[in-house]
């Protein structure tokens, strides 16, 4: 017997098999977080749009109850406002109002709303856009 070798029972891991994994795992994690982030960052977007169309159909629905000759006073350029419409330098939304008579009682209006970037700050997004007609019979 003293010629013969006796193997031994490995168990358990090694040191690399448990950084191995450890590396694979952090992979996969920071693959999800990113992908949470991403998709938080689409629902953001959506979200404001959402609000932007929101706010534009709220302006329309206004104007529409005033009389047509009365429309011109509804004009405005570059207003930066909150999500309600009301006036706020600090507000997510800029909005344009743009009110063309094609006739004397067939009023064209465009409503334009942008929305701001969270990241800079600037609104350098395409705007929400309604553009409908208001007619006085």
């Amino acid at each position: 017997m003293s010629g013969t070798r006796k193997k031994k029972n490995k168990k358990g891991t090694t040191l690399v098999e448990v950084l191995v994994s450890m590396i694979i795992l952090a992979v996969g994690i920071a693959g999800a977080a990113r992908m949470v982030m991403a998709t938080r960052q689409f629902s953001d977007v959506a979200s404001e749009k959402y609000a932007a169309v929101n706010l534009a159909k709220s302006r329309f629905e206004q104007m529409s109850m005033s009389n047509l000759d009365d429309l011109p006073s509804w004009s405005i350029s570059n207003v930066v406002s909150n999500a309600q419409g009301r006036p706020d330098p600090d507000g997510n939304f800029r909005v344009n109002t743009v009110v063309n008579y094609i006739q004397t009682n067939l009023a064209e209006i465009v409503i334009q709303v942008y929305t701001r970037n969270h990241m800079t700050r600037q609104f350098d997004h395409a705007p929400e856009q309604i553009t409908t007609y208001l007619t006085d019979l």
